[in-house]
């Protein structure tokens, strides 16, 4: 029987999972963690729950984190 409703609330959880248990030793080398990054936060942007999840503090370090990997290539 297909599901009849959305759960945006357990999507929303589910995207900011992955985003947290994605080992940041690998951060630096491994290239599918920056495509699983913006696969969640485009996902979480799109559910309009970009900006209620998560503080100025965490947006600013999935920032530099980003820039970081550029600058490094």
């Amino acid at each position: 029987m297909p599901q009849l409703t959305f759960k945006r609330n357990a999507h929303i959880s589910y995207f900011k999972r992955c985003l947290t248990l994605l080992p940041s030793s690998a951060e630096g080398h491994d290239g599918n963690r920056i495509t699983i990054a913006y696969f969640c936060l485009s996902a979480l942007d799109l559910l309009g729950a970009l900006d209620a999840a998560f503080t100025h503090q965490e947006k600013s370090q999935w920032i530099r984190w980003v820039w970081a990997l550029q600058a490094s290539q």
